[in-house]
């Protein structure tokens, strides 16, 4: 009997550590498909989207502002652009915010999602956690370097966004480029920032430049988050191939006192009522003295 007891009893934990492991294998499915912020949601529908135009987002046109940086961006965006990289670079180490993204994902546009984020440029490190919206994922950290797995493939640390997930499985590590990953999200995390978005603009700027397709223009003054903001709209060849080009209509705005790029909004159309990604900073404190334990995952009750 005391034999039987012990098989049954074996047998009991075996079960338990495979419902344990299948709990695993589920949670890692789940954020695979968006630790970066991004899952399908099927109610949303590109028939939801708002009927508005981006002329909206100016409240003062060109014509009526004045000053040096007023002039250079009227008279070469692209070398504003690159000013405001340069003083980021130099002025810029660290900072806390608020970050609101929404994306179209598969022809479907995703709820909003809301995320507090830190952010220190060196190395560069990411802790986002999502309170609104929160979908597989609830929390993503993110450190340059810091994490590979046996492929040498970057990985970041994700917290499941279900409670008794996360009491099952308090944290997973997740690939930063993984085929699911890439295929849930326009951005992943190793492109968050202000620095990087004032990259890929330029990137893909001087690449139309070059090749004679480059409409960008400084179109007035607008708002973000109470903060008077230069505007500027660009316009590519887009054919839906993000590779080559990501959107047909750019329309920016950095924020005039810190140049930094605080709301981008990107369309597959001319007139921007097809909106492929939104991406939004405000609260935003610079330079907060952030360190290396500020991201350890170990530290920070990760």
């Amino acid at each position: 009997m005391l034999k039987r007891t012990r098989t049954l009893f074996d047998s009991q934990k075996m079960n338990v550590q495979r419902s344990r492991m299948a709990m695993a294998v589920f949670v890692v499915t789940a954020l695979s498909l968006q630790c970066h912020q991004a899952a399908v949601d099927p109610g949303s529908t590109l028939a939801a989207m708002p009927d508005t135009t981006p002329a909206s987002a100016v409240v003062t046109s060109a014509a009526a502002l004045t000053g040096s940086d007023v002039d250079l961006a009227r008279r070469d965006p692209l070398a504003y652009i690159q000013k405001c990289l340069d003083h980021y670079r130099r002025s810029v180490h660290d900072y806390v915010c608020q970050f609101e993204k929404q994306e179209q994902i598969d022809g479907k546009l995703l709820a909003p999602q809301v995320a507090e984020v830190r952010f220190r440029e060196n190395p560069y490190s990411v802790d986002m956690t999502f309170v609104e919206n929160v979908r597989e994922c609830k929390r993503a950290l993110y450190v340059d370097g810091a994490w590979t797995n046996a492929d040498g493939e970057a990985m970041v640390w994700a917290k499941p966004g279900g409670a008794i997930l996360r009491a099952l499985v308090p944290r997973i590590q997740q690939p930063v480029h993984g085929k699911r990953a890439r295929a849930a999200s326009r951005r992943t995390i190793d492109q968050f920032g202000f620095e990087r978005t004032l990259e890929v603009i330029l990137k893909f700027s001087e690449k139309a430049l070059a090749a004679g397709e480059l409409d960008f223009a400084f179109v007035g003054e607008g708002t973000i988050d109470g903060r008077p903001t230069f505007v500027f709209e660009r316009r590519l060849p887009y054919n839906g191939d993000e590779a080559y080009y990501p959107d047909r209509l750019l329309v920016l705005h950095i924020d005039r006192e810190w140049k930094l790029p605080t709301a981008v909004y990107s369309y597959a159309d001319t007139q921007g009522r097809d909106l492929l990604g939104s991406y939004v900073f405000s609260d935003v404190q610079l330079n907060q003295g952030l360190t290396r334990s500020d991201f350890d995952p170990d530290k920070i009750d990760f």
